[in-house]
This record gives C-alpha cells, structure tokens and sequence, in this order.
C-alpha cells in the first residue's frame, strides 16, 4: 500500500530515507518476482541521460544552486574543486538558497519528475542532476532547512547505497538470487540512504552559512580533467554567465591545485532602474557585471500567457514533451540586453536563463533570453518550433519598444545601445515586422538611428544614409552636417553597425548610400558652407578633386549643373552651365608659372569632358 504523507509526519529525514529506501526494494522485489523489467528500464534511460549533458555538467550544478534560490534573492553559489592528484578530486558545489525538501529529494531520486514547475526556474525537467553521472558514481548531497552558519547540516544528508549495500539490504526481504536481480537492475537513484558522518570539509560549508553543498568525489584521471576543464571554462566564459540570471549575487568558482588557488567570482548587480516616461509592459534595469565593470541594460517583458499556451499546442506534434507546459506556472518573461561599456567585445549569444553553445548567436548586437524549449543540455533549440519561433518574436518585440521608449535617456546610457536593441539580424526583417504589427507602429519608421551633429539628432531606418568618409579630406561627416546634410549615420556607430545597418536597409530594399544626385545636392551645401566661412582657396580645390572621387564618371558629374559651386574671383558663386549655349565657366591653369611682369593671359574654359 502507498505511504501517505501521514505516514511521514513527525519523522526525521533519516527516517523517512530509510523507510523509502526499504520501500523501494520491496517493489523491486516483486517487479523481479512477477518477471517485470520496469527497473532494467530506468536504469538503461538513466544512463542515456546523463550521457547526454557532456561537458554542461558544471552548467547543470550551477544551475540547480540558482533554483534553490527564489525571486528576490541575492543569492551566492560555490564551486570549490580540489585536485589532490591526478586520479583524485573533490568537486563541491555549495548555495545559500532554500534547503532540500522531501520533494527535492524525491525530484533526485525519480527519472524525470521535477521539484519545479515549468515556468518556476530554468531546470523543470527532473533530468539534470543525471549529468554527474559522468563525474562520479558517488554523490554526496548534505542540506539544512535555511541557509544559515551552523555547526553541522541537519536536513537531508544523503548519497545512494552501493550494489553491496542494495544486496545485502534486499537479502534480509528475499532470497539471494531475487537480491542479486535487484542489486544488479535497481538504479543507484532510487536508492537514497543517510550519510551518518560529516567531514570537517562538509562542517565548514553549513560554519560558513550554506543550505546545501552537493559533493562530488572524483576518483579517475578523465573525472578530474573534465572538472578541472569545466570548471576553468566556468571561470573564463566570455559571456556574462548571470546575466540574467537575478536571483543570484555571486558565483564564485575555486581551484585547489599543488598548493596554488585559482579563484575567480562572477558578480551581478542592479544599479539602476530606469522608468520610462510613460506606462510600458517594458521593465528596465542596469546591472554591473564582474570581474570588471562591464554594465548591462537589461529590458524584460512579460509575454501573454494565452498566446504562449497557443504556441506551446501548436508545438506538441513536433515535441510530445511540451504537453507538460500546458501547466505553465509562474509568469512567462522574455529579456533582451545590450552593453553600455564602450568595450563590448564579446558576441551575442542566445540564453535560455544560462548562456547557450556559441553556434548559437543572438539576432541583435547584444544578449537575448527566453525559455526556448531546448536540448536536454540546453544548448541548442529548434527556433522554426512554434513555441520557440514565438518567444523570438516577443523578443524582437521587447527589443523595438525598449529602443523608442529609452531615447530620453539616452545622454545617461549613450545612443549605441539604442541603436543595438533596434538593428535586429537582417535575416530577421519578417520578425520585426510581425513584432512591428502587434506594437502598433512600423520598425522602420521609428527614430533609432544615431545621427551626426549632436546628441538628440536621430533618424529613421527608412531615411538614414551612410556616408564612408575614408579617403576624404574635405567631404567627411562633420562638413556634411556642417553645411546642412541630414540623416547621415553617425560614424561614431563603428564600422560593424554601420555595415549591419546597411545589411538591414538592403534587406528591406532601402538605399543606404545616396544617389549621384543627392551627392550633387550634398556638395553644393559643402560650397555653399566654405562661401559662408571664407575658405581658404587651397579648401576649394580640394572641394574640386572630392567632386571627380565622389562622381567618377562623366554621366556622374552632369549631376552637378545647375549647382552653385564654382566660386569666382570675388567669393560669389557661379551654377555649373547646363548647356552649350549658356556663357562658358572659366578656370585658370594652376600649374606651371608665369612672369610677374607680364599681363596674365586669359583664363581657359572649364574642360569640355568636365562640362554638365
């Protein structure tokens, strides 16, 4: 008969794991008497699984330690790997979230059945915690109810008996033969048994004020260098690990190695929270992100609840699994994230809560999160499901409501980040026009583009133009603005916005460079300004070479007539002819040299193959 939670009620958790480890070997007992395979199933699946996570096992601990906490946290995680050689280590990961429960315990023990609701952390699956598998057949898993300093755990303290133990303790309920049976099948999992003594190593975690530290002993000479790796990629990670992950503080990492200490902590937290001039879905935050001072700004949304259910049954076909997210709890949040440090260097990258493989980018100059429906190791996801396809497009939503609504900030945070939350992938232009639809206004229209001449002068990226000034002397941005040239990208935007700005603009048949008679109308300006400022005849010579690179060819400079750009001898300025039978221009020789003495002889027309 099944125990009910009566049964258990005043017991200790010594108790209650014992009782459940006899239970579970009776049932074993009789699966093994009636000829049943149940547990040479679980077994089998167990092992496919933990097989399945790789080198994310480090991720996964990390994982579970940001679950323990809950939404208001500043949470802090440990992880302490000691090398004592090279076939013998011990891996700790130790949090200060919420201690292990009866539900917890059992969420470890049964393949598949989580502790977390989906909706209520990043794992909700019941599967992760397989993946030490490939570091140890040995965990070690010691708790208290609240993370306080105390001198020893006092809650669920447990590993999984050995094939011996499951034997003999089985032998005392069937004979020797149905004992070897289980031993052999059960899987180590479900056998949970008390940890009777604490080390002075596991004492000092519950001193220092830790819930629970899960300890790993790695005795082969792969379990050692696949921690020592994971573990150093954990502290080197070149994107920022907690992000967005805002129930945590710190992740500090430590590796104990001949004497040395590597250590390096991972920190995040919350400057500021701007609001936006008016009621949005939108919530802002900027966050610090260590070592170092990178900041982030971080734009979360929440996303309709009846719209993700949609998608969620319109992706059970494809995904049998998802059934389960019919039962969403908490609330759906999707979270975009663009750098406000002038050295961003790192890629985007695609999030599902942690950081996904590098293959997988972000659609815009920045970091996005959503909680995709992923691989069991979360690194790599299906985005043509429709769940998926859905939350990228509440991300390209979040995205271009975040650009607009943080313009009147933008002298705090700087106009870069504006414009990365906007210039989505060019391959993503349809996204953005469905994200356009449900906002209410179209993408291309907004004012989001920085421009040159100041810091409030935006554009739209229906209207900019980009201007490459490389190889020019007089006819660079700062001039073009200065005689009255609008909506030229800021080149301040750097090299690799500008080009995926003209990626996007070609995407949506939009000419990002003007036309030969825009440049004609940019350079009459130019004239026109060196009139007003009495340049030096040296500047207007350069003028004049700029117009042969700016319009190389004959058809090219015809553009010119009708514009004012020849200055004559008393500073006025004289159009480009337009016709043979107009009066002719004439440009004196500047080469050569001729004798003070002697009149000057008379200047010759402006060149035929010159003339518009």
């Amino acid at each position: 008969m099944p125990r009910s939670p009566e049964d258990d009620a005043g017991k200790s958790p010594d108790q209650k794991l014992n009782d459940t480890f006899v239970a579970q070997l009776r049932n074993a007992v009789d699966a093994a008497q009636s000829g049943l395979l149940t547990y040479e199933s679980l077994r089998n699946v167990s092992e496919v699984i933990g097989g399945e996570y790789g080198d994310r096992v480090i991720f996964e601990l990390v994982q579970n330690a940001h679950d323990a906490h809950v939404e208001g946290d500043a949470g802090a995680v440990l992880l302490k790997l000691v090398i004592d050689g090279p076939k013998e280590a011990d891996l700790f990961v130790a949090n200060m979230g919420k201690g292990f429960s009866w539900e917890n315990v059992n969420a470890i023990r049964n393949v598949g059945v989580s502790s977390k609701s989906v909706g209520e952390g990043i794992g909700n699956k019941g599967l992760g915690f397989r993946s030490v598998e490939t570091l140890t057949e040995d965990p070690h898993i010691y708790s208290q109810p609240v993370a306080k300093p105390s001198d020893a755990f006092d809650g669920f303290c447990f590993r999984f008996a050995r094939r011996d133990e499951i034997q003999a303790q089985t032998e005392q309920i069937a004979d020797v033969e149905i004992a070897e049976r289980v031993a052999q099948v059960l899987p180590r999992y479900l056998a949970a048994v008390p940890v009777s003594s604490q080390s002075n190593k596991i004492r000092q975690f519950a001193k220092d004020g830790f819930a629970t530290v899960v300890h790993l002993p790695l005795r082969s000479e792969n379990a050692v260098s696949v921690a020592r790796e994971q573990a150093n990629a954990l502290a080197d990670i070149e994107v920022p690990l907690l992000l967005f992950l805002d129930r945590l503080s710190s992740v500090t990492i430590e590796i104990h190695e001949a004497g040395l200490v590597k250590r390096r902590t991972l920190t995040r937290r919350v400057l500021d929270r701007p609001k936006p001039a008016e009621t949005s879905p939108v919530g802002y935050e900027i966050v610090s992100i260590g070592p170092g001072t990178r900041r982030y700004l971080i734009a979360r949304r929440m996303v309709d609840r009846t719209r993700l259910l949609q998608s969620v049954e319109a992706s059970i076909a494809k995904e049998p699994q998802l059934a389960r997210w019919r039962d969403w709890q908490g609330e759906p949040r999707v979270a975009v994230a663009v750098s406000l440090s002038g050295s961003d260097v790192e890629g985007g990258r695609t999030y599902n809560f942690l950081p996904m493989a590098s293959e997988v980018p972000s659609p815009i100059r920045g970091h996005v999160d959503a909680p995709f429906y992923a691989s069991i190791d979360r690194r790599r996801a299906n985005f043509d499901l429709p769940l998926n396809a859905f939350l990228l497009d509440e991300l390209a939503e979040t995205a271009i409501r975040a650009a607009a609504e943080l313009k009147p900030i933008s002298k705090e945070i700087g106009r870069n980040p504006i414009f990365d939350l906007a210039a989505w992938s060019p391959e993503d232009v349809t996204r953005l026009h469905r994200a356009s639809l449900r906002a209410g206004f179209d993408w291309r229209d907004r004012d989001v583009v920085p421009t040159a001449g100041s810091m409030d002068s935006w554009t739209t990226f229906r209207a900019a133009y980009i201007w490459q000034e490389q190889g020019y002397k007089l006819l660079r941005v700062r001039r073009l603005v200065k005689a009255g040239v609008e909506d030229v990208a800021d080149p301040s935007l750097d090299s690799q916005r500008l080009d995926r700005l003209h990626r996007l603009m070609s995407a949506e048949n939009l000419r990002s460079v003007p036309d030969e008679r825009e440049l004609s109308d940019w350079i009459e300006r130019v004239a026109k300004s060196l009139q007003e400022d009495g340049s030096a005849l040296r500047t207007w010579a350069t003028l004049y070479e700029e117009c042969r690179k700016a319009l190389p060819t004959v058809s090219a400079l015809r553009n010119l007539a009708s514009k004012s750009i020849f200055m004559t001898r008393d500073r006025g300025l004289l159009e480009a002819m337009t016709s043979v039978g107009q009066a002719p221009v004439f440009v004196r020789d500047a080469t050569g040299s001729r004798d003070k003495d002697r009149a000057p002889l008379p200047p010759r027309p402006w060149p035929a193959s010159s003339r518009s």
